[in-house]
């Protein structure tokens, strides 16, 4: 075969590299497609089990009647509620993860026991406003908001001033889905004392827990086993701890960091509003994967054209500095391979975990490339070198996988490097020789 010059050669491998596009684009569309998968089947387990939840209250609603006079004299009843959020609340929370699979396709769940405690100061007749008939207090209930009934793993216990409660699924009274339970009239009028209520519910759920504690001063406190959380919401633990054997957190809040009135009538505040107050407040944890073996799959695949082009790079350097022959279509074989390491390590990584599957894909495609850079090539020293530089690569790569906030950096300085190294190699080839000829001066190691 004619040798190329430099130009038609560096061409070429441009071309080929561009080719090389096409299955690494396919590849990444594999990954994007098995993420969705993974996320359909914890659309699926949640579908049965519950999905992420969002615990809020308490709240006591209290049904009273006011008269509104007419032009024509006439006095129109209208009903109305009145809201109270708890004056002191202590929300207990343990979190019990557990990982539910379907196929190869895992999905994190969870059941939380949780322990609501606190004082209600019961509201003065003055708290009704101004033209109130009537009080009913034997509809007045106690509710505890939850996105998602079907995780209700148990028969909730709700008690008033000591006395259990009878619990019921629903309530108009709240935004959205609720547990609720009548309270008990208080004997004498109404007083702003203090009564003490207790809810002890399990809830099941996938992925997060949300809290939205509705009280003048409330704390959180959860534990779990889960080894990585994500904490997140409308503010972070005051304080937390976080070890092999799981975590605890700890949050505070008082009426200043509440988005909602310690009282409030559905006519001052509609529902949807209240929601979404609620909904801004909350805060909680989120089950993460320690690795994501998808987006590390996915990270690795955006170095691929990166890491053809400094294979290439090290094949055409000792083609040019020792005169020996590489045809394209080898070129092309070796993209090749090197395009099969990230399919191979999503396949692999699916089932053995990301680090043990990137050991196997990388430390097969090194030594599949090395032994054909020494039969192409046909020079141990040669292949050697190449073997030694996909080596440095891989580990390269695997260690900008692994710093996330850092990756940037690092890979420019790796670059930076690379090519300091290749300017110094070729400082003294006169590249409009090797345009003609190769260098007999070189030759290959045996």
């Amino acid at each position: 075969m004619a040798k190329f010059a430099v130009t038609v050669r560096v061409v070429a491998l441009g071309v080929i590299i561009l080719v090389l596009l096409v299955p690494l684009a396919l590849i990444g569309g594999i990954t994007t497609e098995r993420a969705k998968r993974r996320e359909t089947v914890f659309q699926e387990v949640a579908a049965v089990w519950g999905g992420s939840q969002l615990v809020s209250g308490p709240v006591l609603s209290v049904p009273f009647t006011v008269g509104e006079g007419e032009a024509d004299g006439r006095v129109r009843h209208l009903a109305r509620v009145l809201r109270v959020l708890a004056h002191r609340a202590t929300i207990d929370v343990k979190l019990e993860p557990e990982i539910r699979r379907r196929g190869i396709f895992e999905a994190p769940v969870y059941t939380a026991r949780l322990l609501i405690s606190g004082e209600f100061a019961v509201p003065a007749a003055g708290a009704f406003g101004p033209n109130v008939e009537s009080v009913s207090w034997q509809e007045a209930r106690l509710s505890v908001g939850l996105r998602d009934l079907r995780g209700v793993a148990s028969q909730p216990s709700f008690a008033w001033a000591g006395k259990p409660l009878e619990v019921e699924p629903g309530s108009a009274d709240m935004p959205a889905a609720s547990l609720s339970a009548r309270v008990p009239a208080p004997a004498d009028a109404p007083s702003d004392g203090l009564v003490a209520f207790t809810v002890a519910l399990d809830v099941r759920g996938g992925r997060s827990l949300m809290i939205a504690p509705l009280a003048g001063a409330a704390s959180v406190s959860m534990v779990s086993a889960w080894p990585s959380p994500g904490f997140g919401g409308a503010r972070l633990p005051d304080r937390y701890q976080i070890n092999r054997d799981g975590f605890t957190a700890e949050w505070k809040s008082s009426a200043f960091g509440r988005n909602l009135p310690k009282a409030w009538t559905d006519g001052e505040l509609p529902l949807q509003a209240v929601q979404e107050r609620i909904d801004r407040q909350a805060f909680g944890v989120t089950l993460t994967t320690p690795v994501d073996v998808y987006q590390q799959a996915e990270r690795s695949t955006k170095y691929g054209v990166l890491f053809i082009a400094l294979t290439f790079l090290t094949f055409f350097l000792v083609e040019t500095l020792y005169g020996a022959t590489v045809h394209p279509v080898q070129y092309l074989m070796i993209g090749a391979a090197l395009c099969l390491f990230y399919l191979l390590l999503l396949a692999l990584s699916e089932h053995i975990g990301f680090t043990p599957a990137y050991l196997l894909a990388a430390g097969s495609t090194i030594a599949l490339i090395g032994g054909y850079a020494r039969a192409a090539l046909g020079a141990r020293r040669s292949a050697l070198a190449i073997t030694i530089m996909l080596v440095a690569l891989y580990g390269c790569l695997y260690v900008l996988l692994q710093l996330e906030d850092y990756a940037l950096m690092m890979g420019s300085i790796f670059l930076f490097a690379v090519l300091a190294a290749v300017m110094f190699v070729t400082r003294r080839v006169n590249w409009y020789e090797v345009a003609s000829t190769r260098p007999a001066t070189r030759t290959p190691g045996a």
